[in-house]
């Protein structure tokens, strides 16, 4: 009975931890717009613009609109800091801080743009190929982190198919039940520091 108890209180204690991880998934997608991100076809239509003699904030605002990101294209043609409207449109985006740092440089020191956003461009590949390169490491991760999570497993049905009825032995003994206790213990730990361990790798792609 002591045993069915604390397996229960184990059980409920791990649902409970994956709906935490779950709502805190759910709450992150929510606060999300419909603006698209800064990417290299972003950048690459900015110099396409520029390069045909267009004005720099008149091309950016266009494709702000195409982007949805109305902040930045509004702040583009009133001549306001594309710094503060792309924090707006984008909020904790990184690449965007950095569009619009290299944007106000420019600006503000008459440097060429064409060339800055050339190297932006080149950066955002690079970046991307890492991300990519990390996620597919990532996914031969995950993997083998359930395959080794379901290995115990595995052993009681293949000692069942020997002829070994070890769950019998775990539920009736002293010692198996302090064994399957320990076992559900470890398993519950490996999988929930696993789990924080790739959420916080995701979080960074």
């Amino acid at each position: 009975m002591k045993t069915i108890v604390v397996i229960a209180t184990l059980l409920l204690t791990t649902t409970f931890v994956s709906l935490r991880l779950i709502l805190k998934r759910i709450i992150k997608f929510t606060v999300r717009t419909n603006s698209k991100p800064i990417d290299e076809d972003f950048i690459q239509e900015i110099v396409n613009g520029i390069t045909n003699g267009l004005v720099p904030r008149i091309v950016l605002a266009k494709i702000c609109q195409d982007y949805f990101l109305p902040n930045t294209a509004k702040a583009s043609l009133s001549g306001e800091s594309v710094v503060k409207s792309l924090e707006l449109d984008l909020p904790e985006d990184l690449l965007a801080k950095g569009f619009g740092s290299l944007w106000q440089v420019c600006e503000n020191t008459g440097a060429a743009l064409s060339p800055a956003l050339n190297q932006f461009a080149q950066q955002i590949r690079t970046e991307k190929e890492l991300r990519q390169e990390l996620s597919s490491s990532m996914s031969g991760a995950k993997l083998s982190a359930w395959v080794l999570a379901g290995l115990p497993l595995f052993g009681i049905v293949l000692a069942g198919f020997l002829g070994v009825n070890s769950l019998h032995w775990l539920s009736t003994s002293s010692i198996g039940n302090y064994n399957i206790i320990a076992a559900i213990i470890l398993e519950i730990t490996g999988i929930i520091w696993v789990t924080k361990i790739t959420s916080r790798i995701e979080n960074l792609l």
